[in-house]
């Protein structure tokens, strides 16, 4: 079964001509938009700043390694070796990319990067791209849960906008995660003149919007156009509310894992797709709608702000501060929790209990046996504590290859490293 990566190797030496573009290939651009093109593809949305991807490919190659040792959350040998191969294939090297933005602004809770592509006079792509690895950016993906216009939904607004104002040709956007997000509402925001110019909008296992938009007249006009793609193991993909009807592909991977589109698997030129989602993503579905309807916008704000608090408190920047270091961090959590003022402390437990006993309760109801099963009982922030730090906290068993113990302590000490040396630079002696 292949994958993003053989399927360009398969058909990498055909072009455009030769065989019509598929849904993969925005899958293929999409995926590489992950990659760091800060100082590699021009922010100018004007086409003659542009790079080819083979030139891109090539300055990334001088860059990757030092990349990759910063950021191993994103910057995977899976999504090197992707661009390696699209930078070289026939297919896609002679690509233009350019209008590459990333702005990160933790004062307005911000995370929002965008890229452009074009190969045709009268089609341009814009890609937007997912979640990355700053702590900002999930909280604010977060934020959709109880708010009808986050941040980054104003910057990709307002991207495609300037986009369409200097390019009159035909417009078709893209984006996987958050960015789907953004494609389907940036597109539902516009005029309606610059609505119709738009194409094709694709959703790749991103959540849907909130419940407030369905009803607009412009995510009306341009709900139509949407392509929703999900595994079938999904949950960042059935977040929110979407009238677009998925297509269900099958995955390499378990759980969240799945969320990469390099676990996807792929046969010939299509996806393998299935018919139904896995029983775990259907109840994780039912469990995240009944709860944001039960508990109120107010209070999801107030839960999500207490929750990254704690871990912004903690000095934590990005995932792979906490990615190599997971128990360390939670026993620090809970003890920050234990530690904050009542008023905090009393939605943190009484919203995040609540999350925990409706699954409960919607696992139950699937079940088909006839004894009563007990109530559910959640330990309290105390509790927690204890088990964690005290004489007897629970044991966790950790397994793990000569190999990969290594390669997390590499990590471990690049982390500390970076810290120092951003210390450093913030308070030279």
């Amino acid at each position: 079964m292949g994958n993003l990566i053989t399927y360009v190797q398969q058909y990498g030496a055909q072009t455009f001509k030769d065989k019509s573009l598929t849904d993969i290939d925005i899958l293929v651009l999409t995926e590489i938009a992950y990659l760091p093109f800060d100082e590699i593809v021009s922010s100018s949305f004007e086409e003659k700043a542009a790079i080819s991807l083979n030139q891109l490919g090539k300055k990334f190659e001088i860059i990757k390694e030092k990349e990759q040792e910063n950021n191993p959350f994103m910057i995977t040998e899976e999504r090197i070796q992707l661009l390696d191969v699209v930078s070289k294939s026939l297919r896609y090297k002679d690509i233009k990319v350019f209008g590459f933005m990333n702005d990160i602004d933790d004062e307005l809770t911000k995370q929002f990067a965008a890229v452009c592509y074009q190969w045709e006079d009268e089609n341009r792509w814009i890609i937007f791209r997912g979640t990355d690895e700053s702590l900002t950016g999930w909280k604010e993906d977060f934020m959709m849960t109880y708010s009808d216009l986050i941040p980054a939904q104003t910057d990709a607004i307002e991207y495609l906008r300037k986009q369409a104002e200097l390019f009159s040709g035909s417009l078709n956007i893209s984006g996987h995660s958050k960015g789907g997000n953004l494609s389907l509402y940036a597109s539902a925001m516009q005029e309606e003149d610059i609505q119709h110019r738009i194409q094709q909008i694709y959703c790749w296992d991103a959540p849907g919007v909130h419940r407030s938009i369905l009803g607009t007249e412009g995510y009306q006009r341009v709900v139509s156009k949407a392509k929703r793609y999900i595994p079938q193991d999904s949950i960042v993909g059935l977040m929110l509310e979407s009238q677009v009807p998925y297509h269900i592909i099958e995955s390499q991977g378990s759980g969240i894992s799945q969320h990469s589109a390099l676990m996807w698997n792929i046969e010939d030129d299509h996806f393998v797709e299935l018919t139904e989602l896995t029983k775990n993503s259907q109840l994780t579905d039912q469990t995240f709608k009944q709860w944001t309807e039960v508990v109120s916008d107010e209070d999801l704000k107030l839960f999500f702000d207490t929750f990254f608090e704690l871990f912004f408190e903690m000095g934590v920047e990005t995932v792979n501060d906490v990615y190599y270091n997971f128990r360390l961090y939670m026993q620090k959590f809970f003890e920050k929790a234990y530690q904050m003022d009542t008023e905090k402390r009393e939605i943190l437990l009484r919203v995040g209990r609540l999350l925990f006993q409706i699954r409960y309760e919607i696992w139950k109801d699937t079940l088909s046996i006839s004894v009563e099963l007990p109530t559910l009982t959640l330990p309290s922030v105390e509790e927690l504590v204890e088990s964690w730090t005290g004489e007897h906290r629970i044991p966790v068993a950790y397994q793990s290859t000569e190999e990969n113990e290594e390669i997390r302590h590499y990590y471990q000490e690049r982390q500390k490293q970076k810290k120092l040396e951003m210390k450093q630079a913030k308070h030279p002696e």
